[in-house]
């Protein structure tokens, strides 16, 4: 399990690198990004609707879908 987050944290920090709102200088100093889940990219993550999104699914703390109580097929 903390194996899987941590490469989904790596990814992460791949995309936000891309970002154009993260200062390329972020991830040279010690300051920036290591790697684990630091302040300062838990920041960029989340000052992103859609990635923050994503990244809750990825990691399971939000489900991607639900079932209906009712008829058992899943609900969107």
């Amino acid at each position: 399990m903390v194996q899987r987050i941590s490469t989904i944290i790596k990814d992460y920090q791949g995309r936000l690198r891309d970002m154009p709102y993260v200062t390329k200088t972020s991830f040279q100093h010690s300051l920036g990004f290591s790697d684990d889940a630091n302040k300062l990219f838990l920041t960029f993550l989340f000052s992103d609707h859609a990635i923050r999104l994503h990244f809750l699914k990825d990691v399971s703390l939000i489900r991607s879908n639900m079932q209906c109580n009712s008829c058992g097929r899943d609900m969107t």
